[in-house]
């Protein structure tokens, strides 16, 4: 089963010291939601929570004013409304869903980088299973600052969903993602276009789910079926 970007959302408004975004309707259990953070004027992890009652969310990795979160969506996660709080200054999110990652820990990978200003790039990460969905979230916590031109050797290209937060002293946050063609490999220097200044990016890859194929009376079991949990 291949992994899809199947919805997107952002924070209303300019926030600052919190905000709020609703998770997109389309949301189906077992998704994978990934929540890209820009907390302005604090390296302290905002408070993410959601109104759901189910299910916690648990930090994927950070570098300085930039996290991400993620969470498994169960039958009742669909427009549930998430809170992001306790931030400083000004703050900024983006929301993606996906679905077709294997159950357990879905991710693997995670890399973290502070980008002088005119470093626009991320080093390479080597996926371990065909199919991984790439993605690249980046903070701009000085402004607010779009980015363009998401890449790599593969995938070529990745989308983008972004926020610019003009709340406080203006930050702004982005998330970009596309999934490996072929087998498996390095997925090359990951790089964008902004104005130059001082970024901090994030970089993961989820797995897909396993594929189970009966044959002959039998089933076969590949990707990453033998280590559905792991």
């Amino acid at each position: 089963m291949a992994i899809t970007m199947e919805a997107s959302a952002v924070p209303s408004g300019n926030p600052t010291t919190s905000y709020t975004i609703t998770i997109p309707a389309a949301t189906l259990a077992d998704d994978i939601l990934i929540l890209s953070n820009t907390n302005r004027d604090s390296d302290t992890d905002p408070s993410v929570t959601d109104n759901e009652g189910a299910g916690a969310w648990a930090k994927v990795g950070e570098n300085g004013r930039l996290s991400v979160w993620w969470k498994r969506a169960t039958s009742s996660t669909a427009s549930k409304t998430i809170t992001a709080g306790t931030q400083t200054g000004s703050s900024s999110g983006v929301l993606k869903v996906y679905r077709g990652c294997r159950l357990g820990t879905p991710y693997e990978n995670v890399t973290t980088e502070g980008n002088a200003s005119g470093d626009e790039s991320h080093a390479a990460i080597t996926p371990t299973r065909d199919g991984c969905m790439v993605i690249l979230c980046i903070s701009n916590a000085t402004n607010d600052l779009a980015t363009t031109t998401h890449a790599a050797t593969n995938p070529s290209s990745l989308s983008l969903v972004e926020k610019l937060s003009t709340g406080g002293s203006d930050c702004s946050n982005g998330q970009a993602h596309g999934i490996q063609t072929g087998s498996a490999g390095s997925t090359g220097t990951l790089s964008w276009a902004q104005v130059n200044a001082i970024s901090a990016s994030v970089v993961l890859d989820l797995i897909p789910a396993a594929t189970l194929t009966a044959a002959a009376g039998s089933f076969s079991m590949t990707g990453n079926a033998a280590s559905l949990l792991a």
